[in-house]
């Protein structure tokens, strides 16, 4: 399946169901220069995996097996990274190609800090296999509501679009 957006600088797509093998990458686009980066966490929006610049276009590309349930995925631009309540980096950010766990002793995602600049007219395309159901994002509504150091109460504006 595909998921794609108009012009954000980060989204988050929550409760995609992943059960067993998984393979996530964004398109490259080549009238444009769009840098994405990819991030995988689990339901309650704990770090798993991250991944900036798997191929030679910028793009990004997770793959891997994990154990039936439902997971957050989140795409943003270069340099606009996931960071916790405290403001702790969730995933380190340098060098590129790597696919990265969380640093340690980081909390659940709460918001996306660093470059929101966004090459016009670029968006971007993440396509997906072993992935089921999205709640697709607002363009831009990013942010997390955080009740208490484990527990991420939800996105704000979102609206569900079915695949």
């Amino acid at each position: 399946s595909t998921l794609s957006s108009s012009s954000a600088a980060s989204d988050v797509y929550k409760r995609q169901r992943i059960n067993g093998a998984y393979d996530i990458h964004t398109a490259f686009n080549p009238s444009t220069t769009q840098d994405t980066q990819l991030f995988l966490f689990d339901k309650y929006g704990h770090g798993l995996y991250a991944n900036d610049d798997q191929d030679p276009h910028l793009q990004a590309h997770l793959s891997g097996t994990l154990p039936a349930g439902e997971y957050i995925l989140g795409i943003s631009t270069f340099d606009n990274d996931p960071m916790d309540a405290s403001a702790h980096l969730i995933f380190q950010s340098f060098p590129y190609g790597s696919i990265y766990g969380p640093n340690p002793g980081v909390g659940p995602l709460a918001f996306f800090n660093g470059n929101t600049s966004v090459t016009p007219g670029s968006g971007y395309q993440i396509h997906t296999t072993g992935i089921a159901g999205c709640d697709v994002p607002e363009p831009g509504s990013i942010a997390f509501a955080v009740l208490s150091a484990g527990s991420v109460v939800g996105l704000i504006a979102r609206r569900r679009k079915m695949s």
